[in-house]
């Protein structure tokens, strides 16, 4: 319910799974959609991960 309400006001909802096998389906719909979830196996590729999102964000403005 959470996932969804902040998702029905505009936020963008980012599921990044570490050390586990696999998202599941409850996870994967949590994100705002399949390029939201992901899986990172070792920190490595969870660095990576972070960094594609902070890339993704990194022009966004706060306004009132």
């Amino acid at each position: 319910m959470l996932c969804e309400a902040a998702k029905s006001k505009g936020f963008t909802v980012w599921v990044i799974g570490f050390g586990i096998p696999s998202l599941g389906s409850t996870l994967t719909n949590c994100a705002t959609d399949a390029e939201h979830a992901a899986l990172a196996s070792n920190s490595t590729e969870l660095k990576a991960k972070f960094q594609a999102i902070a890339e993704t964000i990194g022009g966004l403005r706060l306004s009132q």
